[in-house]
């Protein structure tokens, strides 16, 4: 298990939600950060993903009870910058991968941070120098 900061993709918190395979061990990577003091960062674009898959998948109080808890939490929330856009449009024009997954790439690559995930998309960014911590996949 890696430790220290990671960036979050959308799938661990998905995956927590859902009690899904292996939402204990995401919770692990989680709760890491009220030990440490050192938050996980989310960009608000896969902090939006979330929060509308929950809305679309178990309606608007059980997304605005999440959102609540994540703001809550010891995750960053970050605002892309530009170069993450200019980063995150490069990566998506690889194909293969949502231009939100290359929104958490992105912001990994500029920070040096492994991506927390299981969702295979993701070792397609491998391929272009995304570090990925790896979660059991649910697909």
């Amino acid at each position: 298990m890696k430790t220290g900061p990671l960036v979050l993709d959308a799938y661990p918190l998905l995956v927590i939600f859902g009690e899904q395979r292996g939402w204990e061990i995401s919770k692990a990577y989680l709760d890491e950060p009220f030990i440490t003091g050192i938050p996980h960062l989310l960009s608000s674009i896969n902090f939006g993903e979330v929060l509308y898959v929950i809305r679309r998948d178990h309606g608007e109080d059980a997304s605005e009870q999440l959102k609540q808890r994540i703001l809550e939490s010891p995750i960053e929330i970050v605002l892309p910058t530009l170069e993450q856009t200019y980063l995150a449009a490069k990566l998506k024009s690889y194909g293969g991968a949502s231009y939100a997954d290359c929104y958490a790439a992105a912001l990994a690559l500029e920070r040096d941070l492994f991506v927390l995930t299981g969702d295979k998309e993701f070792q397609l960014l491998e391929q272009h120098g995304v570090n990925v911590e790896w979660l059991p996949n649910n697909r």
